[in-house]
């Protein structure tokens, strides 16, 4: 396909409308980049880091309210894969899921987002608990982006999906041996 006349891709498009031509990235530039916040949180929620975190060990013996007790020295941990994957059709990776699920109604404006925390995204803490970098890795991301989107056409060798990614003990790792294309955007 002649690449003068490919269709604008979403991410760009985005990108082109928030910041325009050589704009600097700015916070507020950044918090205008819905779809690619979306697109960010769905990588995560598909290809994330562990299947669990908030990984504890028991200092004292816990009784629950059930009768049930955790002995001291037992590591814990909060299934966050499972939760993050509690959404209609958990298999497809969906970029833009969060974004339409932000614009469903004004009280959604602000929820969805890459940066939330709670019971349903528990990757980056929850309560007193959450990751107060947050807000700055997100932000580091787009910045990421937005270069590499400007800059570069990326693309997989002809033929080949995706890599699965590697499971190590509960962590999920990217494959390092896989092949990414690049090349400078026209």
């Amino acid at each position: 396909m002649d690449r003068s006349r490919r269709p604008p891709r979403p991410l760009r498009h985005e990108i082109q409308d928030v910041l325009g031509d050589g704009q600097d990235v700015t916070k507020v530039s950044l918090s205008r980049l819905q779809k690619m916040d979306s697109f960010i949180k769905e990588s995560q929620r598909l290809n994330t880091i562990a299947l669990a975190t908030s990984r504890r060990v028991t200092t004292q013996d816990i009784h629950l309210s059930g009768g049930h007790i955790i002995p001291s020295g037992t590591q814990t941990s909060l299934p966050a894969f499972d939760q993050l994957n509690d959404v209609p059709n958990p298999d497809v990776f969906d970029g833009f899921r969060y974004y339409r699920m932000r614009k469903e109604s004004p009280e959604n404006e602000n929820k969805y987002q890459y940066v939330e925390s709670g019971k349903k995204n528990l990757y980056w803490g929850y309560g007193r608990h959450a990751c107060c970098g947050r807000f700055f890795a997100s932000d580091e991301i787009k910045c990421l982006l937005v270069c590499v989107l400007r800059g570069y056409d990326l693309k997989l060798p002809e033929g080949m999906g995706r890599p699965e990614n590697w499971l190590l003990d509960w962590k999920i790792i990217p494959n390092i041996d896989a092949i990414i294309m690049m090349r400078k955007a026209a």
